[in-house]
């Protein structure tokens, strides 16, 4: 990931972390600023390590050198 996919990942949640401030309760800011930063962890890190199997049950076809 680079950095300009990280800025631009961030840009596109900006707009709901600047609408907290308009929220009365503080339990309701920090429910969706947790929402918020979970979503954008989870994001972040799918593009960091790539894409995420549908099953993560499944193996994988590995085939070790056994030396021969």
């Amino acid at each position: 990931m680079t950095k300009a996919e990280y800025l631009a990942v961030c840009s596109q949640r900006w707009e709901d972390i600047q609408n907290l401030s308009n929220l009365n309760s503080l339990y309701e800011i920090e429910k969706q600023l947790d929402e918020i930063w979970t979503d954008l962890g989870g994001k972040i890190l799918e593009s960091t390590i790539g894409n995420v199997p549908t099953n993560h049950r499944l193996k994988k076809n590995f085939k070790p050198n056994l030396g021969r």
